[in-house]
């Protein structure tokens, strides 16, 4: 009896021995397959210890034949099938010509004549191949319903890149119609006043068709950043430092200055791997964000803190917030609550905390109006 629970450590320990490097093994198929046949031969010492003729433990068997499927695919489990057959049908034989005796529990594997073995070992062994069949069939199955299933998966996500890649381009088509509708105008203004000789509105159509040709310019070098950003060049960062020089950036802002309350608590010995171009640009459009959100006077809070493995930096304003029912678009490209906006600076921010190995989180603030901006870096 002692040494059955020495036989059941023992597989204990060998399957936490698996599970601890399958990770590590290259071929795991061969590996699953040595798995498997030893799989086998345990569960044959196990009824050899424990009774070799009606033994509960038979069913293991069919175990190894069911799982082998998933794994070994095609006709191999009829090879685990045949494996299993030479193991119970040789043990049995043995035993029946007496070569060798049950371990334990020998009045399980007395008694028996020929053809009733025979007929055991028959039963068994017709039992093994038939569920190896099914198995197999199964595993086909599952193998083609998988693979249906990616085929569904690839053409969902081309349909969703074809219907993202339509409401870019409506969006940019939206934005770029109302300067040249401007600059079209202008021009025609222009030369009937060239040709009629009226040079005081000549100023004014001009300065109107540079600012709407600078804002065309804008918007197409906006959206080139946002479709295919600058590489990231990702080195050690203090975070604390761009983020003061950029704060003292905002507060000579004249839009700024003196209409919002900057508040900063920052720690200095966060340090995070990111690009720190990339780095500059999130938080200035993080921040010109939070200032165009404080309608007449308001503040901004930056906060910047450790958290076990992680820095995170959580800007606060108090403006009005976004509603709930819009907050998930919030990302979308060309989408905008701002009358002037173009709706891609939070886009182009999310590409490139993307691109630097961060995430970022927008929401309401809790119990007081205002936008809450989290963005989470692995620290170094």
């Amino acid at each position: 009896m002692v040494g059955l629970y020495f036989f059941s450590a023992f597989i204990i320990v060998l399957t936490l021995f698996y599970s601890l490097i399958f990770n590590f093994v290259k071929n795991k198929f061969v590996f699953s397959t040595v798995q498997i046949i030893v799989d086998t031969f345990l569960v044959t010492l196990l009824i050899y210890f424990t009774g070799i003729y009606n033994n509960v433990f038979q069913f293991l068997y069919l175990v190894i034949i069911l799982y082998s499927s998933a794994i070994l695919f095609g006709a191999k489990p009829f090879w685990v099938a045949g494996i299993v057959s030479i193991q119970y049908g040789l043990l049995a034989n043995l035993h029946f010509y007496g070569f060798i005796r049950c371990f334990f529990y020998e009045s399980n594997s007395v008694d028996y004549e020929g053809p009733a073995i025979f007929f055991q070992v028959f039963i068994f062994i017709l039992s093994s191949f038939a569920i190896a069949w099914l198995s197999s069939i199964l595993s086909v199955q599952l193998k083609r319903a998988r693979g249906e299933l990616e085929k569904m998966d690839e053409y969902v996500e081309r349909v969703k890149r074809l219907a993202s890649a339509g409401e870019i381009a409506s969006g940019f088509a939206h934005e770029v119609k109302n300067p040249m509708a401007s600059l079209r105008g202008s021009i025609q203004l222009l030369i009937s006043d060239i040709e009629k000789n009226r040079k005081d509105d000549v100023k004014k159509l001009g300065d109107i068709i540079l600012r709407e040709s600078g804002r065309l310019d804008q918007l197409v070098n906006d959206f080139l950043y946002f479709a295919r950003p600058v590489g990231s060049q990702k080195q050690r960062l203090v975070p604390s430092l761009p983020i003061r020089d950029l704060l003292n950036l905002l507060g000579e802002d004249q839009a700024v200055k003196n209409r919002v309350q900057v508040v900063s608590k920052l720690d200095d010995q966060a340090v995070i791997e990111a690009d720190p171009d990339h780095f500059r640009q999130i938080i200035w459009n993080i921040l010109i964000n939070a200032s165009q959100a404080c309608e007449g006077k308001g503040y901004i809070s930056v906060r910047l803190k450790i958290l076990k493995s992680l820095v995170y930096i959580i800007v606060e304003d108090s403006g009005r917030g976004v509603k709930k029912e819009i907050i998930e678009k919030i990302f979308d490209p060309f989408f905008s609550t701002k009358k002037s906006g173009s709706g891609l600076g939070l886009s182009i921010v999310a590409r490139l905390v993307e691109l630097n190995g961060g995430k970022i989180e927008i929401k309401n603030r809790e119990n007081v109006s205002g936008l809450k901006v989290t963005l989470i870096f692995n620290r170094c």
